[in-house]
């Protein structure tokens, strides 16, 4: 899609310097940053007031036997 935007000129050096040394389009790295912090800004998931970090698709679940298993090994 295209569209005309006003951006302030630090802003686009920026976007510039990033494109360059990522090797990708201006474009790219503006839509890219764009859309984490559309990320950031959904509603996350807490548990006793602590953010929950998201589950990736097919990995499992950590247990407390997990981490009991990693403690011992360190000692």
């Amino acid at each position: 899609m295209q569209m005309n935007l006003n951006i302030d000129d630090d802003i686009l050096a920026a976007a510039q310097a990033m494109a360059k040394q990522q090797d990708k389009s201006v474009d790219e790295i503006i839509s890219d940053l764009i859309r984490r912090s559309i990320d950031l800004t959904r509603p996350r998931e807490t548990r006793n007031g602590v953010p929950l970090l998201p589950r990736k698709p097919g990995s499992t679940q950590t247990t407390m036997e997990m981490v009991n298993a990693l403690r011992d090994d360190e000692s």
